[in-house]
């Protein structure tokens, strides 16, 4: 599924990349507002949303995402992103985008990024234990609202219904497999490379983030 506004087959566009459990969905209400001024892009990423989610694929952590990045970049024709990036989606586009400098713009990163000494939220910690993992993964709607109410309090209800509504077996399974194949700190970052390149770039943060501490946007700044 591919969601778009603005200016048609544009090389240069603005490109969303949701997080998990989410979708492009999460961002229908800027593209029309960035359509205005230039091409506004966004896509679910493999294992949400609309998107295939095969059990038999090895790509569910970011370099697998920013494979598939790169992959829906060449389709759309796009040659110049500036990145829009939440949660593991950061960590994806990020890594797409150290590979792919000449075609990197800019980034703007919210509660996300290359985290810097970081270990992960206790959720995590339960999907990556064994046999329990499993079976947090296979109960993972039962719980599901009042844990995202104590870990994002901030978030409106529309968007934690409709997370509900798509957190189906193949999501929760590509969540568990990306949580398994992520060590602390999201794994080895090419951090200095990333440095480097000096893109103009934001990193929006909120306060009562519980999933990752707004510590990680002063420590990557």
């Amino acid at each position: 599924r591919v969601l778009e506004a603005g200016t048609p087959g544009a090389e240069e566009a603005v490109v969303f990349i949701h997080g998990g459990p989410g979708s492009a969905i999460d961002w229908d209400r800027f593209l029309p507002q960035v359509g205005e001024f230039g091409r506004a892009v966004a896509f679910d990423l493999p294992g949400f949303g609309k998107a295939d989610k095969p059990g038999n694929w090895s790509g569910y952590l970011s370099s697998g995402w920013a494979t598939f990045i790169a992959a829906a970049l060449n389709k759309l024709r796009i040659k110049r992103v500036h990145l829009v990036a939440n949660d593991l989606g950061g960590d994806a586009a990020l890594t797409w985008a150290v590979a792919h400098p000449d075609n990197f713009a800019s980034a703007v990163l919210i509660n996300t990024g290359f985290l810097i000494g970081y270990r992960w939220h206790f959720l995590a910690r339960l999907h990556r234990a064994p046999l329990l993992g499993q079976l947090v993964a296979l109960t993972g709607r039962i719980g599901f609202r009042p844990v995202l109410r104590l870990y994002e309090p901030g978030l409106p209800k529309d968007v934690v219904d409709r997370w509900h509504r798509d957190y189906d077996w193949g999501t929760r399974r590509a969540m568990l497999r990306f949580y398994r194949a992520t060590f602390t700190s999201w794994g080895p970052r090419p951090i200095p490379e990333l440095a480097r390149l000096d893109r103009p770039a934001l990193v929006i943060w909120g306060k009562r983030n519980r999933f990752i501490p707004v510590e990680q946007a002063e420590r990557q700044r």
